[in-house]
C-alpha cells in the first residue's frame, strides 16, 4: 500500500486501507452509521462485518465544525471518512506503524500549527458591544421586535473557548469578571439549553458552580 511520509514515519491514507479492504476481503462489509449530529459537530461510527453477520471491528470519529478548514464545507464526510479509518485500523489493516491514518495526523498536525484562539475577554466585551449597539438602533427606531446579533462563531468554538475560561479562574478570580464576560456565558448557556446540548452545557454548570459558588443546574 502507498504510504505518506510525515514527520519521518509513513502512514497509510484511509483510501489505500479501503482498497486492501476490497481486494482481500471481498464478502465483508464496511458500514457507517451517525451516533451523534449537531449544527457544528458530528460522531460517527463505522463497522466492519463479516459474511455471517458478525461485527469484526468498530471504529468511532467525531468532527467539529472549526477543527479544520475542510470542515466548514464537509464536516460530516470527513467525520465519516475518519471512522472508517479508524475501523480498518483496528481490523488490522495499514497498522505498520499506527492505527491513525495519514489524514488523521495531518488534521492534528495543523491544529498544533494554528495560532492561539481570540482572547475571551475580546470576543466578550465585542459581543456585548454588538448586542448594545443592535438595541440602541431599535429603540431609536422604535422597533418592539429586537433581536440579538447572532454569534459570528460557530457555537463550538464558543463552547470550547468559554470553557477554557472558566477552568482558568477561581472564586476570587471570577468576582472580577466584566459583565460583558458574564453575558456571553450566560448567553451561551441559553443557546446550549435551546439546541438540547445537555452534555455541554453540564460541562459549562460545573465550572460556574465551582468558581461562583451557586447551583444555577436548575432548567428554566
Amino acid at each position: 500500500m502507498k504510504t505518506i511520509n510525515i514527520k519521518g514515519k509513513e502512514y497509510i491514507t484511509v483510501n489505500e486501507r479501503l482498497k486492501e479492504f476490497r481486494n482481500s476481503f471481498k464478502d465483508y462489509s464496511l458500514v457507517t452509521e451517525i451516533v451523534e449530529l449537531g449544527t457544528d459537530f458530528a460522531t460517527v461510527k463505522a463497522s466492519i462485518i463479516d459474511n455471517n453477520g458478525v461485527t469484526r471491528a468498530t471504529g468511532f470519529a467525531r468532527e467539529v465544525v472549526a477543527k479544520s478548514p475542510i470542515n466548514k464545507f464537509a464536516f460530516l464526510e470527513n467525520c465519516e471518512t475518519s471512522a472508517m479509518g479508524r475501523a480498518l485500523g483496528n481490523f488490522g489493516i495499514g497498522i505498520d506503524e499506527a492505527v491513525c491514518t495519514a489524514e488523521e495526523l495531518l488534521v492534528k498536525l495543523s491544529q498544533e500549527d494554528k495560532p492561539e484562539k481570540s482572547d475571551f475577554a475580546k470576543d466578550a466585551a465585542a459581543t456585548k458591544t454588538a448586542q448594545t449597539k443592535a438595541l440602541n438602533k431599535a429603540v431609536a427606531e422604535g422597533n418592539p421586535d429586537y433581536e440579538q446579533p447572532k454569534p459570528k462563531k460557530p457555537l463550538s468554538e464558543i463552547y470550547e473557548q468559554s470553557l477554557e475560561w472558566l477552568k482558568k479562574q477561581t472564586p476570587e478570580s471570577y468576582k472580577t469578571a466584566t459583565k460583558a464576560q458574564i453575558d456571553y456565558i450566560n448567553n451561551l448557556c441559553k443557546e446550549l439549553r435551546e439546541k438540547g446540548s445537555s452534555g455541554w452545557l453540564d460541562n459549562i454548570m460545573t465550572e460556574l458552580t465551582r468558581v461562583s459558588g451557586v447551583n444555577d443546574s436548575i432548567p428554566y
